[in-house]
């Protein structure tokens, strides 16, 4: 029994001393904040500006480059809606999220320590759908490109399809042309006395009174209207009528023919004087 009683004595000895539990202190009056009220609205409605200014600037930037590419119509609004504003960032602004010196970590800081939680959950909404409208008319930009390409491409194949074609059209209608211009000079029967000056003889005479049959004859094979046919036919009418009086046998079958022409005529037009 004493040895029994000895042994947790010199435990008890040898133990380390507890150390004792720190009474927690009731709670305090807190600190009053030095902003006041109205500083905290102040600096709200500051952040808020300058949130609407920004984003207002990356409305009007987003809009110019739609417009430049003519995506305006397919891209649609922005996030919120709101259309056709206009804004204007300042170039150098690190702060600036459309300038190209925009610096991200400062950026980041800047929102962290100016804006609540809901505004940085509403910028952050904000920026996750510029990026996707950015995504978008990417996407539509690239494949507007590639199909005009390709529709290029097939138009100028089609076109190098057609050139063998082309061609020998053109040629036909250089050998039309060319028959055309033959055919209007031998119309055109040109008085002998204009390019000589000398005085036509009877066999001349004859000869002229001949190539005005022929014109006549193909006005009437060409069905000219009747009124050209006849200033033509008066125009040698007298010579024609006095050459036959004078009883030349071809004078007189060329004035019978002329006769015959025009009486042709009148079979479909209005009566025409051949006396």
């Amino acid at each position: 029994m004493a040895a029994s009683t000895s042994t947790p004595r010199r435990v008890i000895e040898n133990a380390s001393p507890i150390t004792p539990i720190p009474q927690r202190l009731p709670p305090g009056p807190r600190r009053a904040s030095t902003l006041t009220p109205e500083s905290q609205v102040d600096g709200r409605r500051g952040s808020s500006a300058a949130t609407a200014a920004a984003a207002e600037q990356r409305r009007a930037r987003r809009e110019q480059l739609r417009s430049f590419y003519g995506l305006k119509g397919e891209a649609g609004g922005s996030a919120d809606g709101e259309k056709g504003k206009t804004g204007t960032g300042v170039a150098g602004d690190p702060l600036d999220i459309d300038s190209p010196a925009l610096n991200a970590s400062a950026y980041y800081d800047d929102l962290i320590s100016k804006q609540s939680l809901s505004g940085l959950m509403k910028t952050a909404s904000t920026l996750s759908a510029d990026i996707g409208n950015l995504e978008g008319s990417r996407h539509s930009l690239v494949y507007n490109h590639h199909h005009q390409l390709f529709a290029a491409g097939d138009t100028i194949s089609h076109l190098n399809s057609r050139t063998p074609q082309l061609l020998s059209i053109v040629t036909n209608l250089q050998q039309s042309f060319s028959s055309i211009s033959g055919l209007v000079d031998s119309v055109a029967l040109q008085d002998p006395t204009a390019s000589t000056g000398i005085a036509p003889t009877s066999a001349d005479e004859v000869d002229s009174v001949a190539r005005d049959v022929e014109k006549l004859r193909l006005m009437v094979l060409a069905e000219e209207s009747p009124e050209h046919v006849q200033a033509h036919y008066e125009s040698f009418r007298p010579n024609l009528e006095n050459r036959a009086q004078d009883g030349d046998a071809k004078t007189q079958k060329l004035l019978k023919e002329c006769k015959t022409m025009l009486e042709g005529m009148n079979q479909n037009s209005d009566p025409i004087d051949t006396a």
